[in-house]
């Protein structure tokens, strides 16, 4: 749909102020329904322009007065969009999210290259050491633990999913339920289980640790068969990779915070921005 251009710029004009300059932008969706924006702004001479207000036109070219509807509109307007940059790093989260995936959400459990259950069938045929019942309690908290590791991570990757079919469809056109739906997804729920999923890793970083310390004192005591050594070696590698991950994790969580008062700071401006618009339009 194009705006009647001469009718456009009657509006603008009769709720400009003094010394302000003007652009259309849009349309924006909410609902389905298309929506412009007329920008208010001051432009010095030297510097940046700032944005002053906006008036914003349905479709029948009526000022939209309604609180939610221009709320949503201004929010969904000035919601940082996603760029290829985003998509690049996006997408390389995926796919570390998919090897995380394949390696706790199988039917086969691991440390590092170790199957755990087959360590815990072959220490079960040791001789009688008083230490390896520990051990095998142990192992068995580790094999239930990487299973809820496995369902948050699940979780994951299906909010990952929701959140990349938002941003493509913003791609196209800026619609305020895909802003909402994006930011509530990459922000909110994906946020809360990443940091459930940091809790976890430190919880198997923590049993890691317990592993290789009492499999290191049976070592000294009493040696350790073959495949025993395999699984210390293992765990000692696989908890210097959790501490890796974690890191990588609160980086994560870095640029998620710097979106989430992005998205803050459009709300608090949407905000500000209606009650100039009462001021402007009364």
């Amino acid at each position: 749909m194009v705006l009647k251009e001469e009718l456009v710029k009657d509006i603008a004009r009769k709720y400009s102020r003094k010394g302000e300059k003007y652009e259309l932008k849009g349309p924006i969706y909410c609902n389905s329904r298309p929506y412009w924006l007329i920008r208010y702004m001051k432009v010095p001479v030297f510097g940046k322009k700032t944005t002053t207000g906006f008036v914003i036109l349905d479709e029948e070219m009526n000022v939209v007065e309604d609180e939610e509807t221009f709320k949503r509109v201004v929010s969904a307007y000035l919601y940082p969009k996603p760029t290829s940059e985003f998509f690049r790093v996006y997408s390389e989260e995926l796919r570390e999210m998919k090897v995380l995936q394949r390696y706790f959400c199988g039917e086969r459990k691991f440390i590092g290259k170790v199957d755990v259950v087959d360590a815990i069938a072959n220490m079960r045929g040791l001789p009688r050491i008083e230490p390896l019942g520990a051990v095998l309690i142990l192992l068995e908290e580790i094999v239930r633990q990487a299973g809820r590791i496995g369902e948050i991570v699940t979780r994951i990757m299906e909010v990952k999913m929701e959140a990349l079919r938002a941003a493509n469809n913003l791609m196209r056109v800026v619609e305020w339920r895909d802003v909402d739906e994006f930011d509530k997804n990459v922000t909110h729920t994906e946020y809360n289980l990443i940091l459930s999923l940091i809790g976890a890793f430190e919880e198997r970083q923590r049993l890691l640790s317990e592993l290789v310390r009492r499999l290191e004192n049976i070592r000294e005591r009493e040696g350790l068969p073959g495949f025993v050594y395999d699984l210390l070696q293992n765990a000692r590698t696989e908890a210097e990779a959790i501490r890796r991950l974690n890191i990588y994790f609160e980086q994560i969580l870095a640029w998620r915070n710097r979106l989430k008062a992005a998205s803050e700071r459009s709300r608090e401006l949407a905000n500000r921005y209606f009650e100039t618009l009462r001021r402007r339009i009364s």
